[in-house]
C-alpha cells in the first residue's frame, strides 16, 4: 500500500504517512478529515486500535464495553488519569455524603451507584478519549516542528500503558483502605 499524497510505502495496518501525515484506511484511500481539525495527527497519538476509535469517534456517545467493565483500569491503559481521579474522587464524595446522611445505607447502593459511573464511562469513554487525542494533537501542533516530528511525539505521548492499570489499581486499594477507615 502506498501514501496517496506523496507515493511512501506504507505498512498494510498504517493509519498514517509517516513522512506526510495524510490518515489512510487499509484500503489505501484517503480519510476525510473528521470535525476537529486535529483528527489527521490522532492517528499517531492512538496508535493501538485506531480504526476502532475512528469509527467510534464518527458518532456522538458511542458504547464501550472496556471502558464499562474496567472502568478505572480502562482511564488508565489509555493515560486518561485526570479522568480516573475523578471517577475515584466522585465515589469517594458519594460515600462521605451517604455516610453523613445516611449512615446505615443498604450496601446494594454502593453496587447500584458503581454501575451507574461504569455506564457513564461506558457511554462517553470514547467521547473523553477523543476529546483527549485533540487536545494532545493540538498542544503538540502548538508545539511546532516538522510533521514528521509532530507525529514522533504525539505517538510517544500517546498509546497505552501497563503502568495506567497498576496505578488504578494501587488508587483501588487506596480508596478501599480509605472506606474502610471511614466505616470503622
Amino acid at each position: 500500500m502506498y501514501c496517496n499524497k506523496c507515493g511512501e510505502e506504507l505498512r498494510t495496518d498504517a493509519g498514517f504517512c509517516k513522512t506526510c501525515g495524510s490518515m489512510e484506511d487499509p484500503s489505501g484511500t484517503e480519510l476525510v478529515q473528521g470535525e476537529h481539525e486535529n483528527l489527521d495527527l490522532a492517528y499517531a497519538y492512538v496508535r493501538k486500535n485506531q480504526d476502532y476509535y475512528f469509527s467510534k469517534w464518527k458518532k456522538e456517545n458511542s458504547w464501550n464495553w472496556a471502558a464499562f467493565f474496567l472502568a478505572p483500569f480502562w482511564l488508565g491503559y489509555r493515560k486518561m488519569y485526570r479522568y480516573m481521579f475523578m471517577l475515584f474522587g466522585a465515589y469517594l464524595v458519594t460515600d462521605i455524603l451517604l455516610l453523613l446522611i445516611y449512615p446505615n445505607y443498604p450496601e446494594s447502593w454502593d453496587y447500584s451507584i458503581g454501575t451507574a459511573g461504569y455506564a457513564v464511562i461506558g457511554i462517553k469513554g470514547n467521547d473523553l478519549y477523543k476529546q483527549k487525542t485533540c487536545q494532545m494533537a493540538e498542544r503538540i501542533k502548538q508545539q511546532g516542528g516538522s510533521l514528521k516530528d509532530q507525529l514522533y511525539r504525539l505517538e510517544k505521548a500517546g498509546g497505552t500503558t501497563g503502568w495506567g492499570i497498576l496505578l488504578a489499581f494501587l488508587v483501588l486499594i487506596g480508596y478501599a483502605l480509605l472506606l474502610e477507615f471511614m466505616y470503622m
